[in-house]
């Protein structure tokens, strides 16, 4: 380790790890410093018997040739080493009445809808021919501002339809009515139409490949060494502090974790002003996850394994499903679940793993631990129903709260995704690419943008964005 870099950049989730690439691709010296173990943050795994079980995202969106995840494993020469296969289907849902497939054939999927509503032929034409718009500019100035209820809203009269359009943007913690239209638009093109992809080797090994190219291109990586604080002088950032008193000294701080704790605890209120404090106060993370993984004894095949998430509704009520997650009520009593499955190694409709999630509000650990396994429970006895196939074929559980998620990141309230993507907060860019503070940057999914947050393809594109910023 040196006494001196150009570039300090705390955390190993993927938005620093791509920060940290690009930097040393041009030769600006960088070192990542990672509180945890191995990299990844949320895109990491963890083994549990002989099942290994991912964190966070069950399967990826954006690998395309031109996407997101396409491009960066293009320009950092990455294809021999992470290869992504894609599913059948990126998503499936299923409510009283109908079955509906979503998958990267754009016009296959756009038929089916249509079969299905026949008399929102036209409708659906015309909202789809807006969400997939070449002109990016255009885009945005018919969505700006507007949520996705409101676009669904314009387009389309048939409820049931409009609900089975909107369930989808839940993958962002928030409901239509709620969600910044722009946001689930990108959701739909980067994640729904060019998803369900999966690591070949794992959700870890995507970050492993990472880290070692950012290793073999100069960087520096310290695990388990958590940043304790950013030093100012002068309202300017110098270095860093990590846990065990050990002095860094940096021309410049990249953040790549979350912003409150980033603000309140590294820098310290004290070195804010009184406005720019409000604001990260008032700013709202979104929503954390409930999740059950469970292990199979052996595996099983099922048409709906072709998918990547499969998402079951009893009603089309989902509003009261996400009011009942903002008051913190994980038992709604409306039956809704959502399953995931990764793509394992031997088939796409085979798996021995199966995620099972509901959006939950953040609670602390004390809370959870009275109410974790009677909602675990309730959930694998849904999903027995839907797959009777796993009864008596479960031979490992493991529950990760909000809470976990808190602890696991220090995302606050244990955010799956940063901040909300509400309207109001993408377009207020309070968290930008450059920091309250002097020397201070931001990368990965606690950056506010006009494209508000969609996983892994926007932290991906923040992450180079910070890494471009630095090279001016």
């Amino acid at each position: 380790m040196k006494s001196k870099y150009d570039v300090i950049i705390i955390g190993a989730g993927i938005g620093g790890l791509v920060c940290g690439c690009y930097l040393e691709k041009q030769g600006i010296s960088s070192i990542i410093l990672e509180r945890l173990n191995k990299p990844g943050g949320y895109c990491s795994s963890f083994k549990v018997n002989h099942h290994s079980f991912d964190v966070g995202p069950h399967s990826f969106g954006s690998c395309r040739k031109e996407g997101q995840i396409g491009k960066l494993i293009r320009e950092l020469e990455l294809e021999s080493k992470l290869i992504f296969k894609q599913k059948s289907l990126s998503n499936i849902i299923k409510t009283p009445e109908y079955t509906v497939n979503f998958g990267n054939n754009v016009s296959k999927t756009i038929s089916s809808l249509q079969e299905i509503f026949p008399e929102e032929r036209k409708n659906i034409d015309g909202l789809f021919t807006l969400i997939t718009e070449k002109n990016f500019m255009y885009l945005y100035s018919q969505l700006k501002g507007k949520t996705f209820q409101q676009i669904l809203d314009k387009f389309l009269k048939n409820h049931k339809l409009k609900t089975i359009l909107g369930v989808l943007v839940g993958n962002l913690g928030l409901s239509p009515v709620s969600t910044a239209a722009l946001t689930a638009v990108i959701l739909y093109r980067e994640h729904i139409f060019d998803g369900g992809y999966y690591p070949s080797e794992g959700t870890q090994k995507f970050s492993d490949v990472l880290a070692d190219k950012y290793q073999d291109l100069g960087g520096e990586i310290v695990f388990q060494s958590e940043v304790k604080k950013i030093l100012i002088k002068n309202n300017k950032a110098k270095g860093v502090i990590t846990r065990n008193e050990k002095f860094i000294n940096g021309n410049c701080i990249v953040s790549n974790c979350d912003a409150v704790h980033t603000y309140t605890k590294l820098i310290g209120e004290e070195n804010l002003d009184e406005s720019f404090l409000e604001t990260i106060h008032s700013l709202v993370p979104s929503p954390s996850f409930f999740v059950v993984h469970l292990g199979l004894t052996k595996p099983i095949k099922n048409s709906i394994i072709k998918c990547s998430t499969f998402w079951f509704l009893d009603s089309y009520d989902i509003e009261t499903i996400y009011k009942d997650v903002r008051k913190s009520d994980v038992f709604t009593k409306r039956k809704y679940i959502v399953m995931g499955f990764p793509y394992l190694e031997k088939n796409e409709d085979e798996t021995d793993v199966i995620s099972l999630l509901v959006l939950a509000s953040y609670k602390d650990g004390t809370e959870w631990e009275k109410d974790k396994n009677k909602l675990a429970e309730s959930l694998i006895k849904q999903a027995k129903q839907i797959l009777p196939e796993i009864s008596d074929n479960i031979s490992s559980i493991w529950i990760n709260t909000p809470d976990f998620f808190n602890k696991y990141t220090f995302n606050s309230g244990g955010s799956i995704s940063g901040w909300a993507s509400t309207p109001e907060q993408v377009e207020s860019n309070s968290i930008g690419l450059v920091g309250n503070v002097a020397n201070l940057y931001h990368c990965g999914h606690w950056v506010t943008s006009p494209g508000g947050q969609g996983g892994i393809p926007m932290v991906i594109y923040s992450g180079k964005a910070t890494a471009k910023k630095l090279m001016l």
